[in-house]
This record gives C-alpha cells, sequence and structure tokens, in this order.
C-alpha cells in the first residue's frame, strides 16, 4: 500500500555516558566536553538521499592553545558505519604548524580523508554543516554520532570521545493485513424477471391478435423474458405469473370479467408456445386500477387535477361505478382526457418470471462469470471468486464493487469492499463502503485502517480495540499504529 512520505527525525541528543574529564593539559586547564558547541543535529531522508546536518561552533568548542580538534559526524547501525566529511578545528599554534608541514605527512589527523578546515582562534563564525550520502537500507533507526578526537604536537590523541547526537527513524509504512467477511451460506438463489405488455384487444372481447396494433412488439417482451432464462442451462424457471388490469371505463363487473379473460388469454397464448407444466404459470387481475390512475393524474397537468384525485381517494364513495360516474359528470372535459391519454396505459398484464439459478463451486468459473454475468452470483461465490485474485489488483477491487452493485444494501458486500479499496489505498472508495459496511468485527478493523490512514489515531484505536473484542487479531495493526503515531507513516 503505498501512502504519502512523511519524516519523522528524533533528535535525541542522547548523550553517552562519558569520563567527565576527557582530557587534561595540566598548562591550558582545559576541561573537554563530548558535545560542546555542537548543536540542531538533522537527519532527512530525501529519495535515495540522505541529508545530514549539524550546526557547530568553534568559539565554545573548547581547542586548546596547542591543539586540534577532529569532529568526525558517522552514522551507525549496529555493524553498520559510514564515516561523513570530517571538521578540523585549529588553534593557532596548530595551523602553524599545520602550514610548516606537507598535508601527507599530516593527513593522519585528518584520517586520511578530506576535511573542513577551520582557522578557529580566528574564525569564530557558526559553522552550518550539511551533507548528502546516498541511502543505504541500513540507515532506517540509524544514529548520528560525533566523534571527536583532540590532537597535540606530533599528532599525538590527548583524548577521543563520541556523542549520539540524533537517530533516524524511516516512516512506517503502515500495511497490516485486511480482513473480509465470509458470508454464510444464503440458500437457493431466487431470482425474478419482471416486466408489463400492453396488449390490445378489440373492444370488450379478449380475443389476442398477435399480428395487430403494437402486439408482435408487446407480445415480444413476455416471450423475451421467458426465454432469456428458459434458455440458460444455469437456471430452472419456477413459477410465471401473469396480472391483468383494466381501466374503470365501464361497469365494474363488466370489467372484472373482462380482465379475468384477457388474462387468461394470454395465460393460454404462452403456454401453447412453451411446454411448462400445467400449474407453472398462474393469473390473477385487478378490474379498475384506481391506484395506477391516481398515480397517472398526479401531475399530469389535466385540468382539476386536485379535486378528480380528492374524488378517487374518497373513501365514502365505495361503489367504483359511482366513483366513475361522479368524475365523469363534474369534469366531463377532464375525463374526456382522462378515457384518451391515461385509461390506455392502465390496461396492460404485468409478468413476473421466478426462476432459481444452480449454485457454483469452481473459483475461476465463477471469477469469469463476475465480470459477464455478475446477477447469477451469490455472495458467497463471489467470496470464492477472490480466493483466486490477487489481493490489492483492480480486479480484486472491481469484483468487490460488483458485489455491492448486485447486493447494494449488504452489510457484508460493503465491508468487503471497503477492504479492498484499501488494500490498493484507496480511500474515497473505502470511505463510501464503509458507511453501509455495519459493526461486523471485520468492518471495524477496516474503519481503524481508514482511520489511520487519516490520521485519525484516537479513532483507529477504538476501532480495533472494538474488532479484537469481536474475535480478530489486531496485534499488528495496533502495533503499526503506534508506530505511526510516534514516526508518522507512507
Amino acid at each position: 500500500m503505498r501512502m504519502k512520505k512523511h519524516y519523522l527525525i528524533s533528535a535525541l541528543l542522547l548523550l553517552l555516558a562519558a569520563p567527565a574529564l576527557l582530557a587534561s593539559n595540566k598548562k591550558d586547564k582545559v576541561v573537554i566536553a563530548a558535545t560542546e558547541g555542537v548543536s540542531e543535529p538533522s537527519l532527512v531522508r530525501d529519495g535515495s538521499k540522505m541529508v545530514v546536518g549539524l550546526t557547530v561552533d568553534p568559539s565554545v568548542i573548547g581547542i586548546g592553545q596547542r591543539r586540534a580538534v577532529l569532529l568526525t559526524p558517522t552514522l551507525v547501525n549496529g555493524t553498520d558505519s559510514l564515516a561523513l566529511t570530517p571538521i578540523a578545528l585549529y588553534s593557532r599554534n596548530r595551523w602553524i604548524h599545520y602550514d610548516r608541514m606537507s598535508r601527507d605527512k599530516i593527513s593522519g589527523l585528518l584520517s586520511k580523508t578530506e576535511e573542513m578546515s577551520v582557522k578557529a582562534w580566528k574564525d569564530k563564525s557558526v559553522i552550518e554543516y550539511t551533507e548528502t550520502v546516498d541511502w543505504q537500507d541500513w540507515m532506517n533507526e540509524a544514529r548520528l554520532v560525533v566523534l571527536r578526537n583532540d590532537v597535540g604536537c606530533c599528532l599525538n590523541s590527548y583524548g577521543m570521545a563520541e556523542a549520539t547526537m540524533a537517530q533516524y527513524y524511516g516512516p512506517v509504512e503502515f500495511c497490516p493485513a485486511l480482513y473480509y467477511v465470509k458470508p454464510d451460506y444464503s440458500g437457493p438463489k431466487r431470482r425474478e424477471l419482471v416486466g408489463e405488455a400492453q396488449i390490445q384487444f378489440p373492444v370488450d372481447k379478449s380475443v389476442i391478435y398477435a399480428e395487430r396494433y403494437r402486439n408482435p412488439e408487446e407480445l415480444g417482451k413476455i416471450r423475451s423474458s421467458i426465454e432469456s432464462v428458459k434458455n440458460d442451462e444455469d437456471v430452472t424457471i419456477n413459477a410465471i405469473a401473469l396480472k391483468g388490469f383494466a381501466s374503470p371505463e365501464g361497469a365494474y363487473s363488466h370489467n372484472t370479467q373482462l380482465a379475468k379473460n384477457r388474462t387468461e388469454a394470454i395465460r393460454k397464448y404462452v403456454s401453447e408456445l412453451y411446454d411448462f407444466p400445467k400449474d407453472l404459470i398462474s393469473t390473477s387481475s385487478t378490474p379498475e386500477d384506481w391506484d395506477g390512475l391516481k398515480a397517472k393524474m398526479q401531475g399530469s397537468g389535466i385540468p382539476n387535477e386536485a379535486e378528480i384525485i380528492a374524488i378517487i381517494d374518497d373513501a365514502n364513495i365505495s361503489d367504483l361505478d359511482r366513483k366513475e360516474l361522479k368524475i365523469r359528470q363534474k369534469y366531463p372535459e377532464s375525463y374526456a382526457r382522462m378515457k384518451r391519454d391515461l385509461y390506455p396505459e392502465l390496461r396492460r398484464t404485468e409478468y413476473r418470471v421466478n426462476y432459481t439459478v444452480s449454485d457454483f463451486t469452481d473459483p475461476e468459473k465463477v471469477r469469469e462469470m463476475a465480470a459477464t454475468q455478475p446477477s447469477k452470483l451469490s455472495l458467497e461465490e463471489f467470496y470464492l471468486a477472490s480466493s483466486v485474485i490477487p489481493e490489492g489488483s483492480q480486479e480484486f477491487q472491481d469484483l468487490w464493487e460488483t458485489a455491492v452493485r448486485m447486493y447494494p444494501d449488504s452489510e457484508t458486500a460493503n465491508a468487503n469492499a471497503a477492504a479492498a479499496a484499501l488494500s490498493r489505498g484507496d480511500l474515497v472508495s473505502a470511505e463510501r463502503f464503509l458507511k453501509k459496511a455495519g459493526n461486523a468485527p471485520e468492518a471495524e478493523y477496516s474503519r481503524g485502517v481508514y482511520a489511520t490512514l487519516t490520521d485519525d489515531y484516537a479513532a483507529a484505536e477504538k476501532h480495533f480495540l472494538n474488532a479484537q473484542k469481536g474475535g480478530l487479531d489486531c496485534n499488528t495493526a495496533l502495533s503499526q499504529l503506534e508506530l505511526v503515531k510516534e514516526r508518522g507513516r507512507k
């Protein structure tokens, strides 16, 4: 998981225990403190480089009149170390002596390296020391140690000391394992296709003219829905339900029989096309669709809309023939428009095809179906497919986002989609899915990861502890959280 870079330099100033008197010259009476005059250490990683910084104040270093001080900043981690360019601070006498000798003869003082030479008796200005070196992995948690060597005549060492000035802690890559909810078996996969067809019949008749009016198209809707599942080897049709609706025009008793007969005509039409068991197709009817009429009246722009809706809703008029008559007589012009524009749409047949989809056990087949036929899959099968897709891949995230589309209100699908998004560092998607992920331990754990990555450490700890109470192992996540709080993250 790639996150933003954040660097934390812990300037510990951990002075190592050293003798109180490191060197003493009876004539100069100088007591040398290992870190006197050295301050403001810094360690910054900049990509493939490590930048080391120090401030050295020659005026307070404490250099004897006949001495030189060699300060060697060094990076140390266990057996690994890297000495940086030393800073050589000279007294007047040592500088004169240095000037008289060749560099080769005095190179031992400089540890045979180039140096930053300073006439400390003359130049009292503060030295801003910076050096950049190539980053090496061992430098993570390396200490910045300053080695001090006090040198006198003939390059004799009068004392050596070291002090740890700072320690570099690299940012923590926060990437604990993510948890996914294993769905319980939800039983047979029952599905339903729903549609409606406006089949036109001759006035007051229930004979289907399959090739007239718009009937070829409308009957085709029913056939297409049935055949889309009938011809699928993974599907078994359990039931087909047909429900006919008539408009309020005419006598209720007549409409009752008309709606029933027309629905039966459609049942017969379907039965003759397919070799279904006799009881597979059921029928029902609504003689006058007043609820549908009210819905179509609302916002229709037909005059007296509110008054007509009030009559439709009037519970005191239980006789539907009287209700229609009242509208027709009181608002004749509006009724004419209703009859012309709204009534034809009320005369329709709703159909429902109930079917069961087979269960799938081959994860590779399910993986393919998730991309091509996701509506056939259960949540358990999405979970099965996830076992053969690399976590953190785009395909893995797409799988669980598809599961959410198929089961938008499923807490399990949303919890797993959130975890998948976190595996790719997609915080925007993770936040969206977590809103509907419920309170399962896995969802709480993902909330802890999300809170950590958005720097809400108090919330992160709370969510991890909740997940732990639910039975998840959160020790690694909690440990990484503590490191993130201390050092930052990337």
